[in-house]
């Protein structure tokens, strides 16, 4: 008697169990689209991993924003960096009026008389380029190392914090020189 009881009240467990599962299943089948629907039936067939409902990868290529506008625009190429220095720009794309605050880098170029001005954010950080006929790197708060190619040579120039460096043609038979890459080094 006690185990036809028990037997009993397992059977109704057991079937209350199977019939919630069959209304939720329905219920999803439901509320599907036709398309996931699909989706979901070629899965199962091939036994391939969801891609519809899978959060979208994003991946940092480090290409510099806006690079073709700057280019077009200051007639420098930025290529890579991680973020952390920065051309600075005015209002509207303008040039910056002033390159004179903390974590300012300030490189003086024949290209253009009115300099380029970098903006560094970190206490490291790395931007590739192409800045043809550099002079002077000016420095604020931060150590840089300069990277730059002259008649195929690549030279590495170590800038202290609040400092001036003379580099390439500005220097005692110095070539024109093309900045390669700033990098903060402290």
């Amino acid at each position: 008697m006690i185990k036809s009881r028990i037997r009993t009240i397992l059977m109704a467990g057991a079937s209350g169990a199977l019939l919630a599962g069959i209304a939720f299943a329905s219920l999803s089948a439901a509320q599907a689209t036709p398309a996931a629907q699909a989706a979901q039936a070629a899965q199962a067939a091939t036994g391939a991993a969801s891609t519809e409902t899978d959060m979208p990868t994003a991946v940092e290529d480090f290409q510099y924003p806006e690079a073709e506008r700057i280019l077009t625009e200051r007639k420098i190429t930025l290529k890579r960096g991680d973020g952390h220095i920065r051309l600075k720009e005015g209002p509207d794309h303008t040039v910056p009026t002033s390159c004179q605050a903390a974590n300012e880098i300030f490189v003086e170029s024949r290209l253009d008389r009115l300099g380029y001005c970098f903006v560094v954010s970190g206490t490291t950080g790395y931007l590739t380029m192409e800045l043809p006929d550099v002079y002077g790197i000016w420095t604020e708060e931060r150590s840089v190392s300069a990277k730059l190619v002259a008649a195929g040579q690549e030279k590495q120039v170590n800038i202290g914090p609040n400092s001036v460096e003379p580099v390439g043609e500005s220097l005692p038979g110095g070539k024109r020189s093309v900045l390669v890459e700033l990098r903060i080094t402290g």
